[in-house]
């Protein structure tokens, strides 16, 4: 009889991100075409020992929707390999009714997001959150109250965002969270030009290391760029970005599509099968602990012999990988002898066959892999002897898992 005494214990969760130059394509208009805020973005980053490069379509005016009814557009994203694409709205359509918001920007978000996650699969799209104008909009004020006043033009404008990135699994550069802050903590600081819509060079800036810190996932502090603009007036808007953006990333949906790794396994006498409870990943790797890996998604595996043993399981998607490690003790597992089952397993190591004996009624006889992948065996019965091909397998370590009825037994042998 065999007796398992398991004891788990979640061990560490750990984060690996590949480093590389970040790849950025804006779509856009003005509120991203003023004082050039893409080319702003990559000098901070520059100043910050940070690679970036970056493409732009940003036509003063232009809406979504035409975005996603544009050719350049289309080659653009087609173009491939970009680590983010950002897409803003034209600045007042987002804050419109209901029924405007739902008929123009939601399907044209929806659209240029299947866009680009067709190109890009590992690319993140990000939403450009825009700001309320300084002192609402008052063309559309008479017919839709919540434009009077930049506070209620502001809250529309970040709530549609939020929903569009929601929506489409994107993640949100909240540039109008930062400017909030900034109105509310450093007044003296005009974020506006003299038409009281778009960013003066203090509000680009702000947008601009807003994107750093999303991109790179960084501290705006680390960056030394400041483009002449007065000392203060930098260090306010580093620790704008600093509270708003980089101390709160997971608000603004950083980590939310990363892969995480998480697992569970069952025990069926000596053969524990182990199941994936990881999200967002798309490949896997295994290591149990014995020498041992395997790359499927939900492995089996078989230990042979009492001890402490380390599962570690590594979940990974777009160069980046998260593993998660548990202790599986394992005492007084008693392993059934060869001659309960076979009262030989020979020649070990063997060529091109391996041969084993028993008296008893043999079910199945399955070959598992160092990845622990079951092949179903080819033999030939003689007797009581049984003869196992070995001619199709590589190279390695195996083990031949034999079942009669109530029993299993495992037995470990190389492939030469």
């Amino acid at each position: 009889m065999k007796h398992f005494y398991l004891v788990v214990a979640v061990l560490s969760s750990m984060l690996t991100v590949a480093q590389e130059a970040k790849k950025i394509l804006f779509i856009g208009n003005s509120y991203t075409h003023t004082h050039d805020i893409p080319e702003l973005t990559k000098q901070i980053a520059t100043a910050a020992g940070d690679q970036m490069t970056y493409s732009s379509h940003t036509p003063g005016g232009s809406t979504l929707q035409q975005h996603n009814n544009n050719t350049q557009v289309s080659n653009l994203i087609a173009q491939g390999n970009w680590n983010y694409v950002v897409l803003q709205e034209q600045s007042q359509l987002p804050a419109f009714p209901d029924a405007d918001v739902n008929n123009q920007v939601y399907p044209a978000a929806a659209s240029l997001s299947n866009k680009i996650k067709q190109h890009n699969p590992c690319a993140k799209v990000t939403f450009y959150m825009t700001w309320g104008r300084k002192n609402g909009d008052p063309t559309n004020c008479v017919n839709w109250p919540p434009l009077c006043t930049y506070l209620s033009m502001d809250n529309l404008l970040q709530q549609r965002y939020t929903t569009m990135a929601n929506a489409n699994q994107g993640i949100l550069a909240p540039v109008a969270a930062v400017w909030r802050y900034l109105i509310q903590n450093n007044p003296e600081i005009e974020l506006y030009s003299p038409d009281e819509s778009h960013p003066s060079l203090a509000g680009s800036l702000a947008a601009a290391f807003t994107f750093y810190t999303i991109f790179f996932e960084k501290s705006p502090t680390n960056s030394t760029y400041n483009n002449g603009v007065p000392t203060t007036t930098i260090s306010a808007i580093k620790n704008a970005v600093q509270q708003v953006v980089f101390n709160h990333l997971d608000t603004w949906n950083i980590y939310n599509y990363n892969p995480r790794a998480d697992f569970s396994f069952a025990q069926n006498n000596n053969d524990f099968i182990f199941n994936n409870l990881s999200q967002n990943a798309t490949t896997y790797l295994w290591d149990f602990g014995d020498g041992t890996t395997a790359t499927e998604q939900n492995p089996s595996h078989i230990y042979t012999t009492n001890g402490q043993f380390t599962v570690k399981l590594s979940s990974s998607k777009c160069g980046i990988t998260v593993s998660t490690e548990k202790n599986i003790q394992i005492t007084n597992l008693s392993i059934q002898k060869i001659q309960d089952i076979a009262s030989f397993l020979y020649p070990n190591p063997a060529h091109n066959h391996i041969e084993f004996s028993t008296d008893k009624t043999v079910d199945t006889v399955v070959i598992i892999d160092a990845n622990g992948r079951h092949i179903t065996a080819k033999y030939s019965v003689l007797q009581t002897n049984y003869i196992v091909d070995l001619s199709q397998l590589a190279s390695g370590q195996y083990h031949l898992q034999i079942k009669s009825t109530n029993e299993t037994q495992s037995l470990p042998f190389i492939k030469i």
